[in-house]
């Protein structure tokens, strides 16, 4: 299970304020989905319970993203949309820089897959803009190569059924999903699974003239 640690101490004091103690948003779940214009896998948020329109609400505290994928697959963030750099007054411009920050492969649980675990930088601090629940906002889209046969087989690591940290192979590595802002309060509350039926708010800046240069790498 992902396990919050704070890295940065900027915020102390806004945690040791009275009132303050876990964001407003309570309630994330995590979404990917295959771009067939661009043939990358966009990874984005739901958000299910709260809102957040103030700064420190609003601020990105840490996170894991963990993707499965074929083995053999050499992945890349291609983009970094959300949330942005210095945004605190609504005017930032670089996405935050998530990377991949774990990475185990053929396990001998499941050799037939690799793990990737992708983390925000925390500093600079980032915030999104104001959120609510029933937004959906895409962070980053991920390349993969060789190119999967059935796009299918590349998707968000399950708490639930994917291998612990204990797992023959995975030696010690923990893809365990998480999800904090504002605070450290785990919102992470499992993954999405759309339906035909399902509609949420997009909220894709991609095409903002302040994301007009995106963060690619």
């Amino acid at each position: 299970m992902f396990k919050t640690t704070f890295h940065f101490s900027i915020f102390i004091a806004f945690l040791l304020s009275p009132g303050i103690v876990s964001g407003q948003v309570t309630g994330v779940k995590y979404f990917i989905k295959h771009n067939t214009k661009t043939n990358l896998y966009d990874c984005h948020l739901i958000i299910t319970e709260g809102s957040a329109t103030s700064t420190i609400h609003r601020t990105q505290f840490n996170a894991q993203y963990s993707i499965v994928a074929p083995s053999g697959s050499i992945m890349q963030i291609a983009e970094r949309y959300f949330p942005l750099q210095d945004h605190q007054t609504y005017t930032g411009t670089k996405p935050c820089e998530w990377k991949i920050a774990s990475v185990i492969r053929t396990p001998e649980v499941t050799p037939d897959k690799d793990y990737f675990g992708i983390v925000p930088t925390l500093g600079p601090s980032a915030q999104y803009d104001n959120i609510k629940a029933g937004d959906t906002i895409k962070i980053f889209s991920i390349s993969v190569e060789p190119k999967p046969k059935n796009i299918s087989e590349v998707r968000i690591f399950d708490n639930a059924s994917d291998p612990t940290s204990s797992a023959t192979g995975m030696r010690g590595a923990n893809f365990g999903n998480g999800f904090t802002i504002g605070g450290i309060t785990q919102c992470y509350t499992g993954n999405h699974t759309p339906t035909t039926s399902s509609k949420q708010k997009f909220i894709d800046k991609s095409k903002n003239k302040d994301l007009k240069m995106k963060s690619k790498g």
